[in-house]
């Protein structure tokens, strides 16, 4: 690189160009003046001198003329500098070591501090952020202490970003944990001592319920069987299908449980004095558990590796807009607070790229709302009252009503399911904007600069979640239901064999058979990815106007299927005795058994490979075919001169396996609703195929069978 010819004065320039005053890291060399100077023009042009130097104790102007000759060819003036020309030419010939020197000293101007600072202390954060966001998939951590990994990293961004531009960080911990106790402290009081409600007593409250629903289930069975019930017909059917409820209450009632854990004794509830672990200490306990963690650590990005993507996802988002402090331009412009755009990203930071849709656009539009209401109240307070003290009484009045009633509408199924998210921040907002009205006169400033502040933290995650390796939500219901298809087929085609004691690999088989229970608990999860799935754009084979209800309904049908498997299962060890009986029907209950599964799984296949069903025809045929033999051999008094009481557990398997046989053909009718109203085209053909309006029962082989 060719030499650079500059006077101490066109250096100075430089850094004054660059917003600079004289570099801190020159300061104590020979090329520095006297004390911490800094250089102002005193007329000429640059290089003829006309630059002077004043002390920082005030002393008079020296001339660069008259500074004194220390400097000598060869002498290292300046760190990545090197002078190569004596003092009395009055220029200085610098050579620039490397373009590392070059990059340094202008990025070091840029960020206004030394660079080594911000890239450490944005490295510590994204390693931690990654590692507590990871740790959140744990299971022993989602279910009781995601709530508090969450804030871990919402008060460590807090406290660590603002430290670059901080000097009393000690101050700043002080007053976000008093704040922080003091509004734990209210809470935990008001929860308590105003009228509390005690998540052990909903648990009590919930299993006693769910006895009776099923008493009154079981009760009524026999008259509305056999038609001698004697009530309305309405209210008999209302009760029969109150047992459905039970089938879902396993999520709350594992969550009611965890926060049973947490409350002190209550009424007939007290400390468990019988616990076997009476002997092990608090601290034995704490180490056993975070061993168990420490040992589960591989396990989440075992089940999905996505999930340690999306764990370096959020900790680059959240190192991103850190640059919102390090770089001193931005957090100028944030007029020096832009630690909202950091909690909004926190906050919004979802897993797939529906569910950050759902909770930015919430998070968004309840801002914009609860800033306008909160400004509205205050104006409203203040052009009425004029600041009297009755306007701080109106003014804690409406916060009560407003925020009481949004409270309450949390509770809509309608609004828990799709907008729960942004009632919470519309009240959290509300309150930001409307109770600093009081003191502050800047109100509009205030709502101004949250509303910035939050939709840029919102664009940054958007950005993140849509470019940086994309989570679909729709992809996953897609997915999640091919995959229970799969679970079904390979549960009901391995039970002929093993009911039966035909199996040949033991242990394989009893793992399949159980694939079938993670069906029975995924309505939740359906419902939660088809909620999801609505707000996304456009992507791989999943248009506008996807059928993502489609994918609910045969979710719902394939759980049925799977509670037939489940009752199949309990049948297991009672029909291994043998019995004339169970030799007539064993060839028929294997075929059934294996011609359902193999349909089911080409139904798993047609959906992940996005195709017509086509495939499943001829199995789901056969089965037919295989069912109304069954049902002949049952006509045909293969019950006469048995023990009937010996012989029942086979006849419930053979008339589970119809039931398994009718299901399936709705099963498939589902997806074949679901491949025309989504598009599924052959893979090898270019012309989508022709659809007829027919369910799929009508296609293949025809055969015309009604299993009643």
């Amino acid at each position: 690189m060719a030499p650079i010819t500059a006077t101490e004065a066109e250096l100075e320039v430089v850094w004054k160009w660059l917003g600079r005053q004289w570099p801190t890291w020159w300061s104590g060399t020979e090329l520095a003046p006297t004390g911490n100077g800094c250089a102002t023009e005193a007329g000429g042009k640059i290089g003829d001198g006309g630059f002077n130097f004043q002390s920082s104790n005030g002393g008079s102007w020296t001339d660069v003329a008259s500074l004194p000759s220390k400097l000598e060819v060869g002498t290292a003036a300046v760190a990545g500098w090197t002078c190569t020309g004596g003092f009395d030419e009055k220029k200085y010939i610098f050579y620039i070591k490397n373009v590392y020197d070059i990059c340094y000293h202008l990025v070091n101007s840029i960020m206004g501090g030394h660079i080594v600072e911000p890239l450490l202390l944005g490295t510590l954060i994204f390693i931690i952020v990654a590692g507590v966001t990871y740790m959140r998939f744990l299971s022993q951590v989602k279910a009781r202490y995601d709530y508090g990994f969450l804030v871990f990293i919402l008060t460590f961004c807090m406290v660590s970003v603002p430290s670059y531009r901080d000097e009393d960080l000690l101050d700043t911990v002080k007053k976000r944990v008093i704040t922080i106790f003091a509004g734990v402290l209210i809470s935990v009081l008001v929860c308590i001592f105003v009228y509390p409600i005690w998540a052990g007593d909903d648990l009590h409250k919930l299993v006693s319920k769910n006895l009776h629903k099923l008493g009154d289930s079981i009760e009524g069975f026999g008259d509305e069987y056999f038609g001698t019930s004697d009530g309305e017909e309405s209210n008999n059917k209302a009760k029969l299908q109150a047992y459905k409820s039970v089938l879902n209450s396993k999520q709350i009632e594992e969550s009611l449980v965890n926060f049973a854990r947490w409350e002190p004794c209550h009424g007939p509830f007290r400390y468990d004095t019988n616990n076997n672990n009476n002997n092990v200490t608090f601290w034995q306990r704490f180490v056993a558990k975070m061993v168990g963690v420490m040992l589960q650590l591989k396990k989440p990005a075992q089940d999905d590796p996505r999930r340690l993507i999306h764990s370096f996802k959020v900790a680059l988002s959240i190192t991103t807009v850190s640059a919102f402090y390090f770089v001193k331009s931005l957090f100028v412009c944030f007029d020096k607070n832009p630690m909202w755009i950091i909690i909004t990203v926190i906050l919004v930071s979802e897993f797939s790229v529906g569910a950050t849709l759902a909770k930015c656009f919430n998070r968004g539009l309840a801002t914009v709302l609860a800033s306008a209401l909160g400004l509205g109240c205050y104006y409203l307070v203040d052009s009425i009252m004029g600041g009297h003290i009755v306007g701080s009484v109106f003014l804690g009045t409406l916060i009560f009503v407003i925020v009481a009633t949004m409270t309450y509408m949390r509770f809509v199924p309608q609004i828990k399911a799709k907008y729960d998210y942004g009632f919470l921040v519309f009240i959290l907002t509300f309150c930001i904007v409307s109770l600093p009205s009081y003191r502050d006169e800047d109100l509009l400033d205030i709502a101004k600069r949250r509303v910035i502040t939050i939709f840029t933290g919102v664009l940054m995650w958007i950005l993140v979640s849509i470019i940086v390796y994309p989570i679909w939500a729709g992809e996953d219901l897609h997915n999640l239901v091919s995959k229970n298809l799969q679970k079904l087929g390979d549960s009901i085609q391995g039970f002929g064999d093993e009911c039966f004691g035909t199996s040949e690999g033991e242990g394989s088989n009893k793992s399949n058979l159980q694939a079938y229970k993670s069906v029975l608990n995924s309505k939740q999860i359906e419902e939660s990815l088809a909620n999801f799935a609505r707000w996304e754009p456009c992507h791989g084979p999943f248009r506008y106007g996807h059928p993502w209800k489609q994918y609910l309904k045969t979710g719902s049908l394939l759980r049925q299927c799977a509670c037939l498997i489940d009752s199949l299962t309990g049948f297991l060890d009672s029909t291994k005795t043998p019995s004339e009986i169970k030799n007539k029907v064993q060839e028929t209950c294997i075929q059934i058994s294996k011609e359902t599964g193999k349909s089911l799984k080409e139904l798993s296949v047609s959906i992940q490979k996005t195709i017509p069903p086509c495939a499943a025809n001829p199995s789901i045929q056969k089965s037919k075919i295989v069912a109304m033999n069954l049902k002949s051999i049952l006509k045909s008094g293969l019950w006469e001169g048995t023990n009937l009481f010996e012989d029942i557990p086979i006849m419930t398997v053979t008339y589970l396996l119809l039931d398994v046989v009718s299901c399936t053909q709705k099963i498939a009718e589902s997806v074949h609703e679901l491949s025309v109203q989504a598009k599924f085209k052959n893979k090898d053909s270019k012309v989508a195929p022709n659809y007829p309006n027919s369910p799929p029962h009508d296609l293949g082989v025809h055969h015309v069978i009604t299993i009643n």
